[in-house]
């Protein structure tokens, strides 16, 4: 035994003195240091969770919170926090070890040093939080597993591809986002955090640096050395040197280089390093080594700066822009040409700060944590006082936007500094805009455009007022949905007040919208996203007047075609076309503005019917709609049980609190009906598909006041319509006489169905919205009830026609017309093929419009053909009595997973083992069941955002189809191919356009 034990011992003690291999991949680096970054993170979120964390952790998330990012010590900012320290820790290490020289083994005490004095801030910040008292944080060991995988690793091999840039990818980035990657990819998802492809970098740059030349005389361009005289403001100190609160501050006259240079966003600092890139390849070109280090020193350093709140992508900024100034970027053979030594006072203008956060006074308690104070006071002179010529980027997109425009002040909601100047986006021609749900303009990058056009405008202002020319330039690429997007109408307007000149680049590549190129050909992102972008130059010269002249270009096709023609061009060669925004939206894409005129004529259809409203939400479906009644209603009793705990019940459904809606209260609210069945009903959920649902909002969050009083248990007719559409194309009109879900036409959300109710009856609610409506110059129907049309549509339309207008049910046609005729015009002309193209510029971006006739016969053709299809979507229609398919095959009736599946005509019959060709298309909806008949047109139709017989399918799989289910999937066959054949029909009774 002992002769083993000494063996076990021998083996362990030659293990233990081998080193590890050296690690030589940056995939393999990022990967291991992301991983040991979470444990970290975790660690600190455990640490606060159980208060146990320590006071130096508590006083530095209290400094973050004090200065850079508000509210971050509050309960649910804990994981925020925690990513920013984890980071900090790690890439302020990884930062060390690549500035680490000598034989000395790399230890984490006095690491602090060998942080690249380019980056003081991160310097003295990591000297502090990894000091001797980091010993006793509970996470030490994770910490000291970095220092060794770092000091085992191969930093010439991991950086020896650093400056060989291709079109998609900087091999530093590719360090970040790797890390990101393994890290927690949901982060960057949430803060919008994409690599900016190369060519598109350098064409914006390229594009300012030739904007400053031709529009502000500027021959330098981004290099050029002029100066300006600003004002700036500073506080009066005290004799302790810190602000005297009781002194306004000082305004001092100063000289700044005239092109100062921000990137808001800056990331890993791509659109500074092309900047510095550009510069540099000019003095390349002309021979300038000598030059070079005194430019950087007098004529670039001061004028580059950068914003970002991520710490790694911060931390990676630095050292990117910090070993490329050093020349290792370039060939071996001239990199010692063009090295810069940066001296001990000199840093880069790269600040973790968050630009849409308002700057504050950094002169607080900062428990020790001063560096971060002296952080943000830089930070903040940029942000206020500087005269910013330049703001450049790629800002994120984050329609979930993670920075605030509102905040609680002594109780009340009060807008944060982004969220005021926001606001000019709300209004437009002087008048709110009227959106019942503006989220879009919340979205991160709709911020980041408002505060650069704040910080050009805010220049502009400043050095005009001093006599001098102001001005500036505000390039980014962002998602493209403000081109035209109505809810962003006051955005466009707002923008060309603010400019003299706008340059729009639509790159396209929205495969949401499942964009095609214009000959039918693949159109790819050059992202690798799902959001079309665009990139929008905005120009203030100092001659400002009148608006702004919008200029338009667009790139369709293949990712590769689109970098080659960014790499080859910039804004003096684009071919622009001239755009005109006119009211009311002010488009920012190519519209046919003789057609808009003929199409601005006719009635808009919010108009027609002045009561309308989404479609009902519940935000739990899952429990308040069923294709059974009986588990509707035995939900809902259970909520009524008082034996059953709310836990139960959240765990038995999956309920969940929001601010609507809260459980517990809503069981006592149920608990005090004596009548629960009153609210079960049928709803139209998706076309042709009728569901129970318990209507009301107990179960609902938004059930909609007008759909409870004039649809729910009511005779009643309504028109669905979308206002936009995120696929080309609008087929977005349907019809439900039940309460419609407002995702009836489309599950995407900005193609949420309104509904448009044809009739109001008298009202037993408090709405006074209800009752003025209501109150309108018809006398009662059938109910009480009275048309929803608009009294002066209706005098126009009767005008034309000859007619009268009798205000329930139908007209004879010969002397009058009712509200159901109107409603049968209008749903025929909406499902018109060539209206439909005609007018699809102006569809895809607003409500319908109804365009009306004068002829007497086309108006009763059309409103026969119109009730005709209205009777087919109701499933009511007396064709839809003899069903055009056959259901041969005997079989449990089950839709499996992985179907339907269509085989059309001329295909080879499924399992067919003499190759039968089929001779009328197939729906499978199993291995061997299938329904028969189905030709392929009808199986390719669409509503809305759904290819129906396919959806109808898959939305019952893994349910067996009742007798009544087949019936009805047989009814929806004859239904579409009958709604094919009308709307031929009306296109042939429309005639030629415009209406007469």
């Amino acid at each position: 035994m002992k002769k083993g034990d000494a063996e076990v011992e021998r083996l362990l003690a030659s293990f233990l003195d081998q080193s590890p291999e050296p690690i030589t991949s940056s995939k393999e680096l990022s990967e291991r240091l992301a991983r040991l970054a979470r444990e970290i993170q975790r660690a600190v979120v455990m640490a606060f969770e159980q208060d146990l964390a320590s006071t130096e952790l508590r006083n530095l998330r209290r400094a973050f919170a004090e200065v850079l990012i508000p509210d971050l010590d509050q309960p649910e900012k804990t994981g925020e926090f925690a990513d920013m320290y984890s980071q900090t820790i790690v890439y302020g290490l990884f930062a060390a070890r690549c500035n680490h020289a000598g034989p000395e083994p790399f230890r984490r005490l006095g690491a602090a040093r060998s942080i690249p004095r380019t980056n003081p801030f991160l310097r003295q910040l990591f000297e502090t939080i990894t000091g001797t008292a980091l010993d006793e944080e509970p996470y030490v060991d994770y910490v000291e597993d970095v220092v060794t995988i770092l000091d085992h690793t191969d930093l010439d091999s991991v950086l020896a591809d650093f400056g060989k840039r291709t079109k998609q990818e900087d091999p530093v980035v590719h360090f970040y986002e790797t890390f990101l990657a393994a890290y927690d990819p949901k982060l960057r998802e949430r803060r919008g955090v994409y690599y900016t492809p190369e060519p598109v970098v350098s064409y914006i740059v390229r594009s300012v640096d030739s904007i400053l030349k031709s529009h502000f005389g500027l021959g330098g361009g981004l290099m050029d050395s002029s100066t300006v005289e600003y004002e700036e403001e500073a506080p009066v100190m005290d004799r302790y040197g810190k602000p005297d609160p009781s002194k306004l501050p000082a305004r001092m006259t100063k000289t700044s280089p005239k092109v100062l240079i921000l990137d808001p966003a800056c990331g890993t600092g791509t659109f500074l390093y092309a900047v510095i890139d550009h510069i540099r390849q000019d003095f390349m070109t002309h021979g300038n080594a000598g030059y070079w280090s005194a430019y950087v020193r007098d004529h670039l350093l001061p004028r580059i700066f950068g914003f970002e709140l991520l710490m790694a992508p911060y931390a990676v900024a630095h050292f990117k822009l910090g070993m490329m100034l050093a020349g290792q970027d370039l060939p071996v053979e001239v990199r010692k040409d063009w090295i810069y030594d940066f001296k001990s006072n000199e840093r880069l203008g790269v600040y973790l700060t968050n630009t849409l956060e308002e700057a504050e006074n950094p002169w607080k308690n900062l428990w020790g944590y001063e560096a971060i104070g002296r952080e943000a006071q830089s930070a903040s002179m940029v942000k206020r006082d500087k005269p910013i010529m330049v703001v450049i980027g790629n800002p994120p997109y984050s329609g979930h936007s993670s920075n605030r425009s509102w905040e609680m002040v002594n109780g009340k909601r009060t807008p944060t500094f982004v969220g005021k100047i926001l606001q000019d986006y709300y209004k437009v021609d002087g008048k709110p805009l009227g959106e019942k749900n503006p989220k879009w303009l919340q979205d991160d990058y709709v911020k980041f455009l408002r505060w650069g056009q704040w910080r050009i405008e805010h220049t502009w202002i400043d050095l005009t007022e001093m006599g001098q020319t102001g001005g500036g330039i505000l390039a980014f690429i962002t998602n493209h949905g403000y081109l035209d997007n109505p809810t962003f109408r006051g955005m466009r307007q707002q923008l060309m007040e603010a400019f003299d000149e706008i340059y729009i680049l639509d790159l396209h590549g929205n495969s949401k919208k499942k964009e095609r190129a214009p000959d039918g050909s693949k159109d790819e992102n050059v992202f690798d996203i799902q959001q079309g972008v665009a990139i929008g130059i905005f120009v203030k010269t100092p001659e400002k007047n009148g608006l702004a002249k919008v200029y338009h270009a667009e790139l369709w096709g293949s990712r590769e075609d689109k970098y080659q023609i960014l790499s080859g061009t910039d804004i003096e060669i684009t071919q622009w076309a001239n755009l005109i925004p006119q009211k009311p939206f002010y488009l920012f894409i190519p519209q046919n503005h003789g057609l808009n005129d003929e199409y601005q004529k006719s009635w808009k259809v919010t108009d027609v019917f002045p009561a309308n409203v989404l479609g009902f939400q519940t935000h739990r479906d899952h429990f308040a709609i069923d294709f059974d009644r009986d588990q509707i209603k035995k939900r809902v009793k259970d909520l009524c049980d008082t034996s059953l705990s709310d836990e139960l019940i959240r765990e038995r459904y999956n309920l969940r609190d929001n601010r609507d809606w809260k459980l517990s209260a809503i069981r006592a609210q149920l608990q005090m009906d004596s009548d629960l069945e009153k609210h079960l009903l049928i709803c139209l959920y998706r076309p042709f598909d009728w569901r129970w649902c318990y209507f009301s909002n107990a179960v609902m969050d938004y059930p909609r006041r007008e759909l409870m009083d004039n649809v729910k248990h009511r005779e009643n007719l309504c028109l669905l319509s979308s206002r936009q559409q995120a696929v080309a194309g609008y087929r977005h009109s349907w019809v439900s006489g039940f309460p419609a879900n407002d995702c009836a036409v489309s599950t995407t959300s900005r193609e949420a169905n309104q509904v448009f109710i044809l009739y109001l009856y008298p009202s037993s609610s408090d709405s006074s919205r209800q009752k003025s409506l209501a109150s309108a110059d018809w006398p009662p129907g059938k109910d009480g009830r009275v048309p929803n049309l608009s009294p002066e549509f209706v005098a126009d339309f009767a005008g034309k026609l000859g007619l009268s207008f009798v205000p329930d049910g139908r007209g004879d046609r010969e002397a009058t017309f009712g509200p159901e005729d109107v409603f049968d015009y209008i749903y025929a002309v909406f499902h018109s093929p060539s209206y439909r193209e005609r007018y699809a510029e102006f569809l895809k971006i607003d409500f319908p419009r109804v365009p009306l006739t004068s002829d007497l016969s086309k108006f009763r053709r059309l409103v026969k053909l119109g009730g005709e299809l209205v009777g087919l979507h109701l499933l009511e229609s007396p064709l839809l009595g003899q069903p055009t398919t056959r259901y041969p095959v005997v079989g449990d009736n089950r839709v499996e997973k992985g179907r339907p599946k269509y085989f059309a005509p001329g295909e080879t019959e499924p399992g067919s083992k003499d190759g039968a060709v089929l001779e009328a298309g197939r729906v499978y909806i199993n291995k061997s069941q299938y329904f028969e008949g189905v030709p392929p047109e009808v199986w390719e139709h669409q509503v809305g955002g759904y290819q129906v017989c396919d959806k109808w399918l898959k939305d019952r799989r893994g349910r067996q189809l009742s007798y009544d289910d087949l019936t009805v999937y047989q009814r929806i066959i004859v239904a579409l191919k009958e709604t094919i054949r009308l709307m031929e029909e009306v296109d042939s009774a429309v005639g030629e356009w415009p209406l007469e």
